[in-house]
C-alpha cells in the first residue's frame, strides 16, 4: 500500500500543475510533494510498525514497478505533445511534459530510467515484467531523444552503461577483453562532438556562461555569493564582460540567465569552494555506502548517481522535486541494514519528529497560501485594479521578503502606478537577490519618469551590456535623450537602432525601429 502511495506522489511530482500559482509548473508540484510526503511520514510515525513498512517499501519491486508506470505515462504524454495531439506548454518546444521547459521533462525521465533498467536486468523478476520493462526503457529513451535534451540523452546512456557493466556476463567479458574499452571511449567522445554540433549555438552559449561563472568564483572563491548569489550577481558579470568586449562573438547568443546549466558551478557560486567540497564529501560518502551495500541496492544507487552526475554537468536536474524524490528512493536503502530487525520506538519518542514534520507542514501551507494570494492580486492588478491591490502587496511584503520574484512584481506595479521612488527603493532592497536585464530596464524606466537622466542612462546601459542583442535599452536611451533635447545623441542612437542586427523579430521590435525612423526624420529635417 505504501509503495502505491509513493508512486502516486511521484506521479503528482511530474504531472501536477495549478493555475492558482503565478508559476503554474514547478511550485504546485513542490507544494504537492511537501504536503503529501509530510502526511505520509506523520501516518507512518504514528503507526507502531509504520516506519518498518516504509523502509521495506523503499526496497520493494512493487515501488520500482510503480516508478516504471509513471515513466511510461510521461513518455506517452511526451509522444502526444510531439505529435500535436496534446499542446506543448511552451510553444517553442515540442515536448516539455508539464514542466517549464524540456530540461525538466528530461531530468525526470533520466531519474526514473535507472529504476526501469534495474527492473529489466533483475533476474528475480518474471519474463513478462522484464519484457514490459524493456519496452518502457525503449519508449523512455525515444521520448528523451525527441525532447532534444542532450543532457538527458547522455544521462540515459550513462545509466545503461553502468547497469551493463555490473551484469555478470558483460562484466566478465570486459575483464577478458579489456581492449573493448577503447572503441567505447572513442564512441563516447564522438557522441559528445556530435551533440555539440547538433545545437552548436546553445553549446557555445553554455561555454560562455561557464566562463563567466569561473570569473565570478575567482572573485569570491571561499564562501561564494550567498543563497541568491547567482540571480543576484551573474548578469552583472555578464554585463562587465560585454562592456569590455563589445565585439565578442557571443553577443548574439546573450540572454537572461537564471542558472549556469551546471549544478556544480551553481553550488560553488552560491556557497564557494567550501560548499562544493562539502557536497563532494557527501557524494563520496554516498558512494562508499553504495559499494558496501548488497548488489541490487548498489546497482540502482550507482546507476542513479551516475545518471544525475552526468546530467548535472549540463543542466539543472535538482531544480525539480521529482528528482529529489527519486534520489531518496534510490539512495536511502544503502543506509539501511538488510539484516537489522525493525526497531519499534515508543510513541513519546516518535512524537518529536511528528511535531517537527507538522511544523514544516504548517509553514509550507502558510507559504502556499501567500503564493496563491499573490497570484490573485497580481491578476487583479493586471486588469486595472493595481491601486486597490497595493494594500495587499504591502501587507505581504514582510512575509515574502525573501521571494525576489514577488518583490520584482511589486516594484513593477509601483512603477505602473507612478510611485517611482517607492519602486526604486524596493529594487534596491532585492537587487542583490535578483538583478537581471528586466530589473535594469525597470530601474531605467523609473529614473526616466523622475527625469534623472544620468541614472536612467546608467541603468539602460547596464541592461544593454547584459544582453547586447536587445533593442529595448537603446529605445529607453532614445526617449531619455529626446526628453533632454539632446539632438546629437538622439540621432546617433536612432541610427544605432536602425542598423542593429536582429536576433528575433517581433511586433515590439517593429514598433521600436519605426519610432527610431520617425524621430530620425523629424530631427534631420
Amino acid at each position: 500500500m505504501i509503495s502505491i502511495i509513493i508512486s502516486l506522489i511521484l506521479a503528482g511530482s511530474v504531472f501536477f500543475t495549478c493555475g492558482l500559482f503565478n508559476e503554474t509548473e514547478n511550485p504546485p508540484k513542490e507544494y504537492f510533494v511537501i504536503i503529501t510526503v509530510s502526511l505520509l511520514l506523520i501516518v507512518c510515525l504514528a503507526m507502531r510498525k509504520g516506519l518498518g513498512k516504509l523502509e521495506k517499501s523503499l526496497q520493494s519491486s512493487s515501488l520500482k514497478t510503480g516508478i516504471a508506470v509513471v515513466c511510461l505515462l510521461m513518455s506517452v504524454h511526451g509522444f502526444l505533445q510531439y505529435l500535436g495531439i496534446l499542446p506543448s506548454r511552451i510553444p517553442a518546444f515540442s515536448i516539455v511534459g508539464t514542466f517549464d521547459n524540456p530540461a525538466g521533462y528530461a531530468a525526470a525521465q533520466a531519474a526514473m530510467f535507472p529504476f526501469v533498467v534495474n527492473l529489466l536486468f533483475d533476474k528475480e523478476n518474471g519474463k513478462p515484467l522484464r519484457v514490459v520493462s524493456f519496452a518502457v526503457a525503449l519508449v523512455c529513451l525515444v521520448s528523451v531523444v525527441l525532447s532534444e535534451s542532450r543532457a538527458g540523452f547522455l544521462a540515459v546512456c550513462t545509466t545503461t552503461v553502468v547497469v551493463l557493466a555490473y551484469t555478470d556476463k558483460i562484466a566478465s567479458f570486459f575483464k577478458t577483453h579489456k581492449w573493448v574499452w577503447i572503441p567505447i571511449v572513442v564512441l563516447f567522445v564522438a557522441i559528445l562532438i556530435l551533440l555539440y554540433f547538433v545545437k552548436k549555438d546553445s553549446a557555445d552559449g553554455r561555454i560562455f556562461i561557464w566562463s563567466r561563472c569561473i570569473d565570478m568564483i575567482r572573485e569570491r572563491p571561499l564562501f561564494g555569493y550567498g543563497a541568491h548569489g547567482f540571480r543576484g550577481y551573474y548578469m552583472s558579470a555578464q554585463a562587465d564582460y560585454f562592456r569590455n568586449n563589445p565585439d565578442s562573438p557571443y553577443v548574439m547568443l546573450a540572454d537572461n540567465v537564471g542558472h549556469p546549466f551546471n549544478e556544480y558551478l551553481f553550488l560553488t557560486i552560491k556557497f564557494g569552494v567550501t560548499g562544493l567540497i562539502l557536497a563532494l564529501c557527501l557524494l563520496v560518502w554516498i558512494l562508499l555506502r553504495l559499494f558496501k551495500s548488497e548488489k541490487k541496492t548498489k546497482l540502482l544507487g550507482l546507476s542513479f548517481v551516475s545518471s544525475m552526475f552526468v546530467m548535472s554537468q549540463f543542466s539543472y536536474p535538482f531544480r525539480y522535486v521529482a528528482v529529489w524524490i527519486l534520489a531518496f528512493i534510490a539512495l536511502i536503502p544503502a543506509f539501511q541494514k538488510s539484516d537489522r530487525r525493525p526497531v519499534h520506538l515508543p510513541l513519546l519518542i516518535r512524537l518529536i519528529p511528528i511535531m517537527a514534520i507538522m511544523a514544516v507542514l504548517a509553514f509550507s501551507l502558510r507559504s502556499m497560501y501567500y503564493e496563491m494570494k499573490w497570484t490573485e492580486i497580481s491578476k487583479r492588478a493586471i486588469v486595472g485594479q493595481a491601486d486597490k491591490m497595493m494594500k495587499y502587496y504591502d501587507g505581504m511584503k514582510s512575509v515574502m521578503k525573501r521571494n525576489p520574484l514577488f518583490l520584482y512584481n511589486y516594484s513593477a506595479e509601483l512603477y505602473a502606478l507612478g510611485k517611482h521612488e517607492e519602486s526604486l527603493e524596493l529594487i534596491s532592497y532585492y537587487e542583490n537577490m535578483w538583478n537581471d536585464y528586466d530589473v535594469q530596464i525597470l530601474k531605467g524606466s523609473n529614473y526616466s519618469a523622475l527625469n534623472d537622466t544620468e541614472m536612467a542612462l546608467k541603468s539602460y546601459d547596464q541592461a544593454y551590456n547584459m544582453i547586447p542583442c536587445r533593442f529595448e535599452p537603446l529605445f529607453g536611451k532614445l526617449l531619455v535623450y529626446r526628453a533632454a533635447n539632446d539632438t546629437l545623441n538622439v540621432v546617433q542612437t536612432a541610427y544605432e537602432i536602425i542598423e542593429k542586427p536582429v536576433k528575433v523579430r517581433s511586433d515590439r521590435l517593429s514598433f521600436i525601429v519605426g519610432a527610431a525612423n520617425q524621430l530620425l526624420s523629424e530631427y534631420e529635417q
